[in-house]
């Protein structure tokens, strides 16, 4: 590493035996990849850390960081890619084409690779740049029974959407499965609540290769029904 703009260098140790191909800097974090598909994590270019979590490819040519992921992209061979969004947990990618990718570029909300046999491609950014807070139709304290549409975009290109609503003071109640998640285009939810209580509405939001890339989520208050009786001097809750 060299603080003095390149004039002089002091050799570091990586603490890895892998051939090292690539570097990037981004969010605070240096990130290096081998071509073993090893990962190594700095934030002072000083001490580096290997990561658990490999490249999930072989052969890592090249790693680089653009705000428009937002995150890291590494590149190896066989027409293999992965991208993360902090240097350690890293998702694969497809991207049509067995050539090794050796380099790449981000421009004008795309991102273009370069590899072996002449092969240029370009894709646009795999992740959304903002996943939206799920938000329903009505603000209001909702009585049981009503129906609520909710409603949840994130900006990104061909991805779909799940969601669970989870009643958080008494978990165990029939609804939407919480373990398996139904994705649809479009990007609303129509529930209705049977119960009284404090829910937990969650958003999934899940890219062209299948990944849940993002979630988000909003509590929501289901408000018993209030009857008068008699002459309105007394007031029962009531469930319906």
């Amino acid at each position: 590493m060299s603080q003095d703009d390149g004039l002089s260098w002091t050799k570091r140790s990586s603490g890895t035996t892998a051939t090292l191909r690539g570097i990037a800097f981004g969010d605070g974090r240096f990130v290096a990849v081998a071509d073993s598909g090893q990962v190594l994590t700095s934030t002072n270019g000083q001490s580096w850390t290997l990561q658990s979590d490999s490249l999930g490819i072989y052969g890592g040519y090249a790693v680089y960081y653009s705000t428009q992921i937002p995150g890291f992209m590494a590149l190896g061979s066989d027409g293999q890619m992965a991208t993360s969004p902090d240097g350690v947990n890293w998702t694969k990618r497809h991207c049509g084409t067995s050539n090794g990718l050796h380099a790449g570029i981000f421009g004008n909300g795309s991102f273009f690779v370069v590899g072996e046999g002449c092969t240029v491609l370009q894709s646009e950014v795999f992740a959304p740049l903002h996943v939206q807070r799920p938000f329903p139709s009505s603000r209001s304290p909702q009585k049981p029974g009503s129906q609520v549409t909710w409603h949840c975009t994130a900006s990104g290109q061909n991805l779909r959407y799940a969601f669970t609503f989870t009643k958080t003071d008494r978990p165990r109640l029939p609804g939407p499965p919480r373990t398996k998640l139904h994705f649809q285009t479009k990007p609303d939810f129509v529930y209705t609540p049977r119960l009284t209580g404090t829910y937990v509405i969650t958003v999934y939001v899940r890219d062209r290769d299948g990944n849940v890339i993002c979630r988000s989520s909003e509590p929501f208050v289901v408000r018993p029904i209030t009857t008068r009786s008699g002459k309105g001097n007394q007031w029962a809750a009531r469930q319906e």
